[in-house]
């Protein structure tokens, strides 16, 4: 007789209870800190512009380890929840638009932090068999799984080149960014969401080798900082969604 425990439920018919409103409280409140620590940051590493004043190097390595922190929480905090995954998401994007539509951003990062909480909770929306059981993603020998797992990262990383060659564009600006550069922000999102898809969808394999496709392209511009701490984003969020206990 099958197991009724483990069968996997769509996350838009599960119950609300009070731990999910808790997580999404707090996971709003922590996306609205990362997004600020992210938003700093992508001023703080922009080799090609100079700064009004001066940041002191230790308050730049404060805040990348205070957005660490905070990120890796928001993961342990919002896993397996869709609620909890799209309430961090919405906190992050919710400072970034509003920062951009006075001031341009000078590195997709803040975006791509706040695509990459949303793309799993709106995954968990839909019924996926592959929440009950993670090696269940692919049913051919190990071997071919993780080949296919290194494909998809590298696939995905080469699709990270967009948002990499969107930071290009976006530095060379010094317009604000709502208008006509705000499109290219949403490209940002949408080339991180489909690219994260992949990655949520395999093994831990998968991001490791996306993020080291990306590193090529970032060390070239001098930028390899953002990419490593999107990588942190990427495992926060990943990590969680693989353990056995998350759902």
């Amino acid at each position: 007789m099958p197991d009724t425990k483990s069968e996997v439920r769509n996350a838009a018919e599960e119950p609300v209870t009070i731990e999910i409103l808790c997580r999404c409280v707090t996971g709003l409140l922590l996306g609205g800190f990362l997004g600020i620590g992210l938003v700093f940051l992508s001023a703080s590493f922009d080799p090609r512009k100079a700064p009004i004043s001066p940041v002191p190097e230790v308050q730049i390595g404060v805040s990348i380890i205070a957005s660490v922190l905070v990120s890796v929480l928001a993961g342990f905090v919002s896993r397996g929840y869709a609620a909890a995954l799209l309430s961090t998401g919405t906190g992050i994007l919710l400072v970034v638009l509003s920062q951009s539509l006075t001031v341009p951003l000078n590195s997709p990062l803040p975006w791509m932090g706040g695509a990459v909480f949303m793309t799993p909770g709106l995954m968990l929306l839909s019924r996926r068999s592959w929440l009950q059981d993670p090696s269940s993603t692919d049913d051919g020998p190990d071997g071919l799984r993780h080949v296919k797992s290194v494909v998809t990262g590298i696939i995905a990383g080469l699709l990270l080149q967009i948002p990499l060659a969107g930071q290009e564009i976006i530095a060379q600006t010094g317009t604000t960014a709502f208008n006509p550069y705000l499109p290219v922000y949403l490209l940002i999102v949408a080339v991180t969401m489909l690219s994260f898809r992949m990655v949520v969808s395999k093994s831990l394999a998968t991001p490791i080798v996306m993020i080291a496709t990306c590193l090529p392209a970032a060390w070239g511009t001098k930028n390899a900082m953002p990419i490593l701490l999107f990588g942190v984003l990427v495992l926060s969020v990943t990590v969680p969604l693989r353990l056995k206990d998350a759902r």
